[in-house]
């Protein structure tokens, strides 16, 4: 049995994603609650247990306006699920978290975003978490500097210098090694590149920028497969960067 084609990019952006909304209205409404009614006790009973899907009761661990743009963003970075978070830092440390623990390594590039660096160098150590920095050519390598790395965090096109990584290069080091593999991907937008399509695991975006598009926006995002979509989820319930 094949697989249906898959649609151009600006088909998904516009199409991608049916909603059923009552009116019928064009762009998807915002919904501007911060809790939800259940009608019957059942519901959510069900809901604690993960029993329903599109089911919404508090608007910190998700909403239907939130999880419209999460199904619209999967499908645009070809990812099985999806998570909007309160900025790209929200993302990035939410991501990070939810896949190593204390004790764990990460090999990350030095060349990344400011604010990530510090967090990697800064604040994860305080959590048990160690970080090896690497230039490009060691991340292709990454066996031979960080064989212990748990996961492998780098970012391309480079902000704000917009130099490039090789994507694969990246993924089949980490590979070798048994390690995850994260990408800030917010230069690129998915329309330039899909890292999903190149094996990376975790796909971070900032939303601010090029998602966003008109400086009027703050927003993260992070895309991946179900697994480490949902071990985000999970941990962002508790952290509360809507």
């Amino acid at each position: 049995m094949s697989e249906k084609p898959r649609r151009a990019t600006a088909t998904e952006a516009i199409h991608g994603v049916k909603h059923d909304e009552q009116f019928h209205s064009v762009p998807y409404p915002i919904y501007q609650s911060a809790n939800f009614a259940v009608e019957q006790s059942d519901d959510y009973r069900h809901y604690i247990n993960d029993d329903l899907d599109d089911f919404y009761i508090y608007s910190r661990p998700d909403s239907p306006t939130q999880r419209a743009v999460e199904l619209k963003l999967a499908k645009l970075e070809h990812g099985e699920d999806a998570l909007m978070t309160a900025s790209g830092m929200a993302a990035i440390t939410t991501a990070v978290l939810s896949v190593v623990k204390a004790g764990d390594t990460i090999a990350a590039s030095k060349r990344i975003y400011g604010t990530t660096y510090g967090f990697l160098a800064n604040i994860a150590p305080q959590f048990g978490i160690q970080t090896v920095f690497l230039d490009d050519e060691a991340l292709y390598d990454i066996e031979h500097h960080a064989p212990q790395a748990k996961l492998v965090y780098f970012e391309t096109p480079i902000n704000p210098t917009v130099d490039i990584v090789d994507i694969a290069a990246v993924v089949e080091a980490a590979r070798k090694i048994g390690a995850l593999t994260m990408l800030d991907s917010t230069f690129a937008s998915p329309i330039n590149q899909n890292p999903l399509d190149w094996g990376v695991d975790v796909v971070v975006h900032s939303a601010t920028k090029y998602l966003g598009g008109h400086s009027d926006l703050v927003a993260g995002a992070i895309i991946g497969g179900e697994t480490q979509v949902q071990a985000a989820r999970n941990l962002l319930k508790v952290f509360g960067g809507i």
